[in-house]
């Protein structure tokens, strides 16, 4: 289980580091409008898809390009350097393709919700430690609970305000795992 942490880990906190970092200059250079309420620019990107799904029905044609396409080649790509780099084999051979096609799944899926839950932390993060195009967005959100992307938050804690998002996509990523080292 601590390698398959290790492997679920390098693979997409780097992708989200990065991601955060692009979702920052896209936000100052393509979108407009006031904070926590912009939009692309150009409105093609901008589209709602309209999926009636927790977590998916805010999307827009930018997410689904971004979430649903490029970075599912990315994952995947990492995860077949990562699994040379640790010696940690995709392909078990004690096991039927579909057990190792469902440990696979299991173990892209847990890497594409860590990664869409770290992502969006770190995007405010990165902007309120470094002063990058709003010196104060953690606390805007997390305190002021001031930002309309958000639609679905925990009940507030100890005046802290969290998007639901930032605990179900972490929780759901390492429940996939215990399930994917269970089977």
């Amino acid at each position: 289980m601590k390698t398959a942490l290790v492997f679920w880990t390098v693979n997409f906190v780097p992708v989200a580091l990065l991601l955060a970092i692009f979702e920052i200059w896209l936000e100052e250079k393509h979108k407009e409008g006031m904070w926590g309420h912009t939009y692309f620019k150009t409105p093609f990107w901008e589209k709602k898809i309209k999926w009636q799904v927790p977590f998916l029905k805010y999307l827009s044609r930018y997410h689904l390009v971004m979430f649903l396409l490029i970075l599912p080649v990315v994952f995947m790509g990492g995860m077949s350097v990562w699994s040379k780099v640790l010696h940690y084999p995709l392909i078990n051979t004690d096991h039927t393709w579909y057990q190792n096609d469902f440990s696979d799944g299991t173990m892209f899926l847990a890497i594409w919700l860590g990664n869409s839950g770290l992502e969006d932390f770190l995007y405010f993060l990165i902007m309120s430690v470094t002063g990058w195009h709003e010196p104060h967005a953690l606390r805007r959100v997390v305190i002021e609970k001031d930002h309309a992307w958000f639609k679905n938050w925990l009940p507030s804690i100890y005046g802290l305000n969290i998007p639901s998002h930032w605990v179900f996509c972490p929780v759901a990523a390492i429940l996939l795992l215990i399930v994917r080292n269970l089977v």
